[in-house]
């Protein structure tokens, strides 16, 4: 008979990621790493370069750019990470974040506005006459 369908399991990048962000954060707070708690890792889209954490005064490359945004905890401190999917890592500093484009999860939105297509030459919505 055939197997049952497997689900899918974590990209290995997202775990390298991780580890790379994680032995970074030790180092830089001069800690052992299992002082550290993972609280989040997810795979993201950001808008640019920047991974979205862009420094003032710099310049990126206006490409998407897939991710992962990792928060890590150590005593009463949260701090997060943007990756991209193969070598780069950035703890980005309090205010400088940005969030990423997609994915966008039920709830992720909680302006009390519908989705609507949006016309990218003129602002507002589409509008289709029958």
């Amino acid at each position: 008979p055939d197997a049952p369908p497997s689900l899918p399991t974590p990209l290995p990048a997202a775990d390298t990621m991780a580890a790379r962000s994680l032995a970074d954060l030790a180092a830089t707070l001069g800690i052992d790493p299992s002082d550290i708690k993972l609280v989040e890792l997810k795979a993201v889209v950001w808008p640019d370069a920047s991974l979205g954490c862009p420094l003032p005064g710099m310049q990126y490359a206006q490409t998407l750019t897939a991710g992962y945004r990792i928060r890590f905890q150590s005593g009463d401190s949260t701090y997060e990470y943007h990756t991209d999917d193969e070598a780069k890592t950035i703890l980005c500093p309090d205010g400088l974040g940005q969030p990423p484009l997609i994915p966008v999860g039920p709830g992720d939105i909680k302006d009390g506005h519908p989705w609507m297509p949006i016309d990218p030459v003129t602002p507002g919505p589409i509008i289709t006459e029958p």
